[in-house]
């Protein structure tokens, strides 16, 4: 049995996706759980366990994760937004010159 444990994260509205055996058994974004704090960038952790859970299965029987990660999604509307915004957007701007080399 393949178990895919899927994670959009570390942007906003981060989620996690199961997939068993080819077919999704869910998916749940992370701003729908805990906090509830919209366009969530934290670690979708409450959608990872909530999905495992409804399919009664546990981390161990996980196969295989994935980590859905595209930098270069809405770079224009980024850029954009940092013109606009520069002093609140100057966190965003010093992690992404950090992080993504």
């Amino acid at each position: 049995m393949d178990v895919i444990l899927g994670f959009y994260a570390f942007h906003a509205d981060s989620a996690a996706r199961l997939v068993v055996d080819g077919q999704l058994i869910g998916a749940v974004a992370e701003e729908r759980l805990g906090e509830r704090r919209k366009h969530n960038a934290a670690s979708p952790a409450n959608g990872a366990r909530l999905r495992l859970a409804d399919a009664g299965l546990r981390l161990r029987d996980v196969t295989h994760v994935v980590l859905v990660r595209d930098p270069q999604a809405n770079r224009v509307a980024k850029m954009a937004y940092v013109v606009r915004r520069p002093l609140h957007a100057a966190g965003a701007v010093g992690e992404h010159l950090c992080c993504n080399r």
